[in-house]
C-alpha cells in the first residue's frame, strides 16, 4: 500500500508564485497579521504590475463566515 498523502493543487498554490503571495496577503489580512502582511506586500510591490491589481482585489474579498463563529477570536 502507498502511505503517501496526495494533495490537490487547487488546495494551496506552489510557493514562491504570485498566485500563493496574493493568497498569503489575504490570509494575513483576515488574520490581522500586520507584520506578516508588510513583508508580503512588499514582497508583491517588487513583483507587481497594473494588470495584477484585480487579482489583488479579488483575493482580499471578504469570505462568508461560517454560522455561529465569531468574526474575532
Amino acid at each position: 500500500m502507498d502511505d503517501t498523502q496526495r494533495t490537490t493543487a487547487t488546495r494551496t498554490p506552489a510557493p514562491n508564485t504570485r498566485a500563493s503571495l496574493l493568497n498569503g496577503i489575504a490570509e494575513a489580512v483576515h488574520d490581522h497579521d500586520e507584520r506578516t502582511l508588510r513583508r508580503l506586500l512588499t514582497r508583491y510591490a517588487e513583483q507587481a504590475t497594473l494588470t495584477d491589481l484585480p487579482a489583488l482585489r479579488q483575493a482580499l474579498r471578504p469570505r462568508p463566515r461560517p454560522v455561529g463563529r465569531s468574526a474575532f477570536p
